[in-house]
């Protein structure tokens, strides 16, 4: 059976060999090693950044044609109410007096109308 002690024993040696086998067969010192990483990360940094600023034209651009478009919806609709008002309004007495509705004027027409 094993002990707590033999198991330690494993674990650190297996650990020492592990640092031994990456110090003999390491491709470049530490300081290449870590320089090449300084670079793959910069180069992959400009990367992002490029990427960045394509996606925020696009958005500009974006967001300046759904300006645009909405100003045109806009303008359509502002002319179709235009419309529509030219045509109701001529129907319509300019007189605010002519909208007046008397009250026995109010019971008479409410007798006349169908019920269920």
């Amino acid at each position: 059976m094993y002990t707590n002690r033999d198991l330690i024993c494993t674990a650190l040696l297996a650990f020492a060999g592990g640092v031994a086998a990456g110090i003999l067969f390491a491709p470049d010192s530490g300081r290449a090693s870590r320089e090449k990483i300084a670079a793959r990360l910069r180069a992959e940094r400009r990367r992002i950044e490029q990427q960045l600023r394509a996606m925020e034209e696009q958005l500009s651009s974006l967001e300046a044609q759904l300006v645009s478009a909405g100003q045109e919806v806009g303008e359509k609709v502002r002319e179709a109410a235009q419309r529509v008002q030219a045509q109701l309004t001529p129907d319509l007495p300019g007189d605010p007096d002519a909208w007046k509705v008397e009250d026995n004027e109010l019971g008479r027409d409410l007798r006349r109308m169908p019920r269920r």
